[in-house]
């Protein structure tokens, strides 16, 4: 049901698109690309996880957070994998300077690969 609502306001958008956290998983990336919809760029951008515990937003579930990290770890292998065959993933550090990472952003939606 997801994915069909994905793809039917992706057929609605004629300038593109950006989708912030959805696909999530592969059965949610297969249909949005099976109806045409493939994205050129998927941007990952993984987070130092020494960084995220110290995240004051996280304070609450602190105690949770390496079983959160590890599920996240499984949940995150085929959904990678789906975009890595598709060729289209890309892999961001934000622990470069800021400027830097924007840079990157910058370079990759401008000028996507081929």
């Amino acid at each position: 049901m997801q994915a069909e609502f994905v793809t039917d306001m992706l057929n609605r958008s004629p300038e593109g698109w950006v989708l912030y956290g959805y696909p999530r998983t592969r059965r949610h990336a297969e249909p949005v690309d099976e109806h045409g919809h493939a994205p050129g760029i998927v941007i990952e951008i993984t987070l130092d996880e020494d960084a995220i515990g110290q995240d004051q937003r996280l304070t609450e579930k602190r105690d949770q957070l390496p079983q959160i990290l590890v599920e996240h770890r499984r949940r995150i292998v085929p959904i990678r994998a789906f975009y890595r065959d598709a060729n289209a993933i890309h892999l961001l550090q934000p622990s470069r300077p800021l400027k830097r990472l924007a840079a990157d952003l910058k370079t990759l939606v401008g000028n996507p690969p081929e």
